[in-house]
């Protein structure tokens, strides 16, 4: 191979190294952002990984250039173990990351690490031969069992995580589908260019401009379509939050899924109901699950006893139909209405107070027939009644008596009156 082209490749590798790290400088800025983390550290790795890549090759001696070698080593061991990481928690389980099970997939890149630490002529994991081409330094590499070891490993989650990814690309939403192809293809790509150096074809590792490629993906998913800013949300995870009980039926009313809301509504565990029948999986409340039963399409209220307590839930059932059309089963949604209802009831035993307090209220309305002589009035039914005896009886009226001064003039005129 011509030298300028060794220059024009340890010069493109340096810009990759550079514009890596660039990204990860600028990811600092979602610092709060579920996800950052990781990503900074897989940037710094592919920016190790391409500085390592350009150093060994500009070195002047064997020694300085085995002492990036492996360094070239602690990034390439690493990298496929933070991208599985980011992976897990970009497509909604983060919660699988926890310290026991970071340490053990760190077990084969510490022994990577420390296989390509040791003497480089022992052979386990390598032996290397330095030569000098030009202003370049080159080895030949002769692969051991820990290198094998260490490339299985490696590209196996590295494909389980791009895995992961294409699966979260075919159920999310538009903008969240950018972001995972873009990632998709940011991580198949130095995955694929890389296999040249591994497999032996070339002295140089094409890897490094596939981070390129990569990284361009990166500042695209980020700049864009808000990578970091926006992570989606699994619908898995999101039944699995939701406070209502969903569980899925098949055509014979088998259990085919459920949620935590549902094992905790049923008091029972979603191993031991996957693929049975629901009166036989729920049997301790068979009142309760026959409402369940033969509703496809509906929407109702029912109800739950148990322990001498009544609960009210809102049942919203949607059928599921085969590529013929034909029914397959439904998802049954139940909604914990208790609360709405003992409102309601509260609401009508008021408003039956109210009425019933009303009713007591008695009050004068409308024309009441007087007789223009004596003044009685009188009644629906006919009968002639005293004005304070009608008035008594239709109101909270009391009456007490005395004696106006026109009627005291008339019938006492002998009694002088005061003014």
């Amino acid at each position: 191979m011509p030298q300028w082209t060794h220059f024009v490749f340890v010069g493109v590798v340096g810009i990759i190294a550079v514009m890596t790290a660039g990204v990860g400088v600028h990811s600092l800025k979602y610092r709060n952002k579920q996800g950052y983390k990781l990503f900074c550290l897989i940037m710094a790795d592919c920016s190790l990984w391409s500085i390592s890549c350009v150093m060994r090759m500009i070195s002047s001696t064997p020694e300085l250039s085995l002492f990036w070698f492996r360094v070239y080593f602690i990034a390439a061991s690493t990298l496929p173990v933070l991208w599985f990481a980011f992976a897990l928690q970009y497509t909604g389980f983060g919660k699988l990351l926890t310290g026991r099970r970071i340490a053990l997939s760190m077990i084969i890149p510490i022994i990577t690490i420390l296989l390509s630490s040791l003497d480089y002529k022992h052979g386990w994991f390598w032996t290397l031969d330095f030569y000098k081409e030009g202003a370049f330094m080159f080895a030949d590499l002769d692969r051991g069992p820990g290198y094998f070891l260490h490339c299985i490993y490696s590209y196996t989650i590295a494909f389980i995580g791009v895995c992961l990814i294409i699966w979260t690309a075919l159920r999310s939403f538009h903008m969240y589908r950018r972001q995972a192809l873009a990632l998709f293809v940011a991580a198949l790509v130095p995955t694929i260019t890389s296999l040249s150096s591994v497999l032996g074809i070339t002295r140089v590792s094409f890897g490094s401009i596939g981070f390129g490629l990569g990284g361009l993906l990166f500042i695209r998913a980020v700049s864009k379509y808000r990578l970091l800013d926006l992570l989606p949300v699994a619908r898995e995870a999101l039944v699995s939050e939701m406070s209502d009980a969903v569980f899925i039926l098949d055509d014979e009313d088998r259990i085919l899924d459920l949620n935590p809301a549902t094992e905790q509504l049923f008091r029972c565990c979603i191993a031991d109901c996957i693929g049975r029948h629901i009166s036989e999986a729920w049997q301790q409340d068979s009142e309760f699950v026959e409402q369940l039963c033969g509703h496809v399409a509906s929407k109702m209220e029912i109800e739950f006893k148990r322990d001498g307590r009544i609960a009210y839930y809102d049942l919203s059932t949607s059928a599921f139909k085969d590529i013929q059309g034909h029914f397959s089963g439904r998802m049954i949604v139940l909604r914990d209405i208790t609360q709405r209802k003992e409102a309601e009831k509260d609401k009508e035993r008021l408003i039956g107070e109210l009425r019933e307090a009303l009713s007591k209220v008695k009050t004068l309305s409308g024309m009441l027939p007087i007789c223009s002589s004596c003044k009685k009035i009188r009644d629906d039914e006919g009968y002639w009644h005293q004005v304070e005896s009608y008035v008594k009886a239709h109101s909270e009226a009391e009456f007490t008596h005395g004696i106006c001064p026109d009627c005291m003039r008339k019938l006492y005129p002998d009694v002088e009156l005061e003014d």
